[in-house]
């Protein structure tokens, strides 16, 4: 009597599925082949259950509209139209007025319009949002922020180059006076522009290698891998620097009064404000970068906190027309200006009154309107 049986114990396969042939010429227990079969499946092999916390998007992908990130993005989008409108106001009266045309002039309208581009990755953003899509591809992510980060690393080196012009000012006040604006101005565009054709291609590599992940498409987001570690750490570098600059420029002013400018004195309490704010507005985040690293947040919490952690950043941005309004005489004067011409177009009166000791008034008579506006010179 034969009994063949096609047992793969010794590779402790389960049973299920597998064959048994048995003589018919002998007879056989189903309790035995019933016991050996339980006992096979009894020792296969457990998978493993994970443990680790669900990521952003296995938590949220098919959520709908995350009514509780609403009240922050519609925050990030209010202070971008604010942003907006006060950085075109500030490249404007540079442009506009011959006064402003100084090599800090120049740079600091660089850096608004840069501010400016920065901040058009949250209307993508939102669109995201209020949609309830919540989530793109990286590859898409990628190409809609390339001009936003391009805007963000160009405003971060406007503001350190506007700290080494103003350091420039007061340790070498008579070179500084006439030095060749268009060579100067120029070598930091290139600078800068060296710095983001590196960024980008750095970026793009990074893209390629996974262009389908999901992402909530902050601008942060479209930073993978290691480049946006190494752009944040360069970003926390150059504000230390900015802000040691004017540290600098304070204590030449305190100290050696006769060597500055009455542009430089002018100029130096607004952006050093501007300067604070921008630094306060990153360290924030990086500080709450690292306790979220040190706490090993879970990804969801990590997301949200990161989230809210980019207003400050926002806020500076948009801050800088209003800096300038109250600490700047010069732009305080040429934002009045334009108010009221708005206003003339608009109300058909003026809307604010031009200081009493501005150099040059002049009445004029526009449709039966009369108004006096200030000529800059």
């Amino acid at each position: 009597m034969w009994i063949k049986l096609f047992y793969p114990l010794c590779n402790n396969e389960k049973l299920i599925g597998r064959p048994v042939v048995i003589d018919r010429r002998v007879s056989i227990q189903p309790s035995i082949v019933s016991t050996r079969i339980q006992n096979v499946t009894n020792s296969s092999v457990s998978v493993p259950v994970s443990t680790e916390p669900p990521t952003f998007y296995e938590a949220f992908h098919d959520k709908g509209i995350l009514y509780d990130t609403l009240p922050c993005t519609a925050a990030h989008v209010i202070l971008e139209l604010i942003g907006i409108y006060g950085n075109l106001c500030i490249a404007y009266a540079t442009y506009k007025h011959k006064q402003l045309w100084g090599t800090c002039g120049f740079l600091l309208s660089v850096g608004s319009i840069a501010d400016t581009l920065h901040q058009l990755s949250h209307f993508y953003l939102a669109y995201l949002m209020f949609s309830g899509k919540t989530f793109t591809d990286l590859q898409t992510c990628v190409l809609v922020n390339t001009i936003p980060i391009i805007g963000l690393t160009v405003g971060l080196f406007m503001t350190f180059f506007i700290g080494v012009d103003r350091l420039m000012s007061v340790l070498f006040p008579a070179r500084h006076r006439v030095i060749n604006k268009t060579a100067y101005i120029s070598l930091y565009l290139i600078i800068v522009s060296v710095y983001c054709l590196i960024c980008l291609v750095m970026i793009y590599l990074a893209m390629l290698q996974s262009p389908n992940t999901p992402t909530t498409c902050l601008i942060t987001d479209a930073m993978p891998g290691g480049v946006g570690q190494t752009w944040f750490t360069i970003c926390l570098i150059t504000n230390c620097a900015t802000v040691a600059c004017y540290i600098i420029v304070g204590i030449f002013l305190k100290f050696k009064t006769s060597s500055a400018s009455d542009a430089t004195r002018r100029m130096f309490k607004s952006l050093a404000a501007i300067t604070a704010m921008v630094f306060v507005g990153w360290a924030i985040n990086a500080c709450i970068q690292v306790c979220l690293r040190a706490l090993q947040a879970a990804p969801i919490t990590y997301w949200y906190t990161g989230f809210y952690a980019g207003l400050p950043v926002n806020v500076a941005c948009s801050c800088n027309y209003f800096v300038l309004f109250a600490f700047s005489k010069d732009y305080r004067i040429a934002f009045k200006k334009q108010i009221n011409t708005f206003s003339m177009a608009i109300i058909k009166c003026d809307l604010v009154a031009i200081d009493d000791n501005a150099r040059i008034q002049k009445i004029t008579t526009t449709n039966g309107w009369t108004s006096t506006s200030l000529k800059l010179i």
